[in-house]
């Protein structure tokens, strides 16, 4: 199976949260050099900032060992952070099983290439949108779409001359109509310079918990929906961790309005089991998430 296959399988494999998340992402930074209209970031209202590397450290260490993938990236560039090369080496030493970098890849540069491939950084995932500068770059305002193809293939060579195993590359696409036009170009480029473990994966969009408004991506109507609409499978399998150590189970809760702990104040496993996520899980369970503003007219609800 592809990386994305694997992680969708285990996904939706059970609603047992277990002892620890199986996704925990943290949150390097939220700044940005891009400014794509797909995403919320610039909506959040939660300020600006850099995760401090003592707080990166500390997660990572309690992520030592575990069957859990470990994203080092939220709602921003994660290379804009000043040390995040240090902080993928960390990662590695740490003894961290599972790291999915994602990357808008317009720092990928032959230095942070090496980075990664040091850090033997399992998944690399780079937002690629079309075949062609034209929709590319009115997907993703300020980055040019020459340039980040050029630093793609740069990672591919120096992964072949170094004959590292690793990252894995996977190219991800949200499907808009302009993108899925331009999919068999895309294809026709990219999978003679790809692996067989690498990944071409096509994703919708997400309306980012009813943030963002997406034709055909209406969240649920009426109480009787809510009622019967089964648990939201990421109270039990992820974890978000911002900058600021704010602690979210919702991927798409960019504002963090579900905050359920502080990982500064507490571990991630006290969080985990903790009252405010658990309370969260029971309303799910029976049939109230409408009472959870966030969860209400959600069209992102992984059931």
């Amino acid at each position: 199976m592809r990386p994305y296959e694997l992680f969708l399988a285990h996904m939706f494999s059970s609603r047992d949260p277990g002892d620890f998340p199986f996704r925990i992402t943290v949150e390097s930074t939220n700044l940005c050099n891009l400014r794509c209209p797909i995403c919320p970031r610039e909506n959040s209202n939660r300020g600006y900032g850099f995760v401090d590397f003592d707080l990166f450290a500390d997660i990572a260490r309690q992520a030592s060992g575990r069957e859990s993938v470990f994203y080092p990236q939220g709602f921003g560039e994660p290379f804009l952070h000043p040390r995040f090369p240090e902080m993928l080496a960390f990662l590695n030493e740490a003894g961290v099983r599972c790291t999915d970098l994602i990357t808008n890849a317009t720092y990928l540069d032959e230095k942070n290439c090496h980075a990664i491939i040091d850090a033997s950084t399992t998944i690399l995932t780079v937002s690629l949108d079309g075949a062609d500068a034209e929709v590319y770059e009115s997907v993703r305002p300020n980055a040019s779409y020459e340039e980040v193809v050029r630093n793609i293939l740069t990672l591919l060579r120096l992964r072949k001359e170094r004959q590292a195993e690793f990252p894995i590359l996977v190219l991800s696409v949200v499907g808009t109509p302009e993108v899925q036009a331009t999919m068999s170009t895309f294809r026709e480029f990219w999978e003679p310079r790809l692996r067989d473990s690498d990944e071409i994966f096509v994703c919708s969009p997400v309306t980012w918990a009813g943030d963002l408004r997406i034709s055909g991506r209406e969240g649920a109507k009426g109480g009787e929906d809510l009622a019967s609409r089964p648990p939201c499978r990421m109270l039990y399998k992820t974890i978000q961790v911002y900058y600021d150590g704010r602690v979210t189970p919702c991927c798409y809760d960019h504002a963090c309005a579900l905050e359920v702990g502080n990982a500064k104040e507490e571990s991630i496993e006290e969080i985990w089991k903790g009252e405010r996520l658990t309370r969260l899980r029971a309303l799910h369970e029976a049939g109230r998430s409408g009472e959870i503003p966030l969860c209400r007219d959600c069209p992102d609800h992984m059931p």
